[in-house]
């Protein structure tokens, strides 16, 4: 379930509920039953909205480890350069097409947004500053 369908579900329910409120043809303990059923479907599906945010969270973070671990060299570069954050995001949908595009069959795997891995990066490396990255370069492609 995606954003849109939640916020539209969710919309749908109180509807419901504000119906069943206003209405004046369920007596009061059947207005009751009714409302805590919705109630608790409401947080049934809230539970699990969570949770399927919170493991597209963990696999996109995954995936940026991943291509942490692979791309990355830990030392700052030796001739000096540092690494932009627009090359840092080319590098990674680089590498994320070569290594997870065509793999999966009925299950697409979705790229994390380049804001994502910034974020990962200035985690792990502190704020982006204004001339790039110098803590770490890239690691040399091997022919």
């Amino acid at each position: 379930m995606d954003a849109k369908d939640f916020k539209a579900y969710i919309k749908s329910q109180m509807n419901a509920l504000t119906c069943i409120e206003l209405s004046k043809n369920i007596e009061g303990t059947k207005k009751v039953e009714h409302m805590d059923y919705l109630l608790k479907n409401m947080e049934f599906m809230i539970k699990n909205y969570r949770e399927q945010l919170v493991d597209e969270s963990i696999n996109e973070i995954s995936i940026i480890d991943e291509f942490h671990t692979s791309i990355i060299n830990q030392n700052p570069s030796e001739t000096g350069h540092t690494v932009k954050q627009r090359v840092l995001i080319s590098k990674f949908k680089e590498w994320f097409s070569f290594r997870f595009v065509g793999l999966f069959v009925g299950e697409r795997q979705t790229q994390p947004p380049g804001k994502q891995l910034v974020e990962y990066f200035e985690c792990k490396y502190g704020k982006y500053p204004n001339n790039g990255w110098s803590q770490f370069s890239f690691k040399e492609r091997r022919t």
